[in-house]
């Protein structure tokens, strides 16, 4: 965020922090859902290829980070629906 702020760019800075929230949501989320893979494994994995050469490689890893986090969400949801349902 730092570069961001230095750079005197306003929505910058704002893409930037609405970002971070969502991150911040996802995360915790993510660690709350009892099918959670390897977290590490997968960051490292990414910023594997972050930092390598074919962007297309990266641009599949992060769909298919995504398409898990979306299924972990449908099921967190699924589960509570029944409880929502019953109260």
């Amino acid at each position: 965020r730092v570069p961001y702020e230095f750079a005197g760019e306003g929505l910058l800075v704002h893409t930037w922090r609405h970002v971070t929230r969502r991150i911040q949501l996802c995360f915790i989320l993510h660690r709350a859902a009892p099918d959670s893979p390897n977290s590490v494994a997968m960051h490292e994995r990414f910023l594997e290829l972050a930092l390598g050469e074919n962007l297309q490689l990266m641009l599949e890893e992060i769909d298919k980070h995504m398409d898990l986090g979306l299924a972990q969400m449908r099921g967190i949801c699924m589960a509570a629906a029944p409880a929502r349902n019953s109260g």
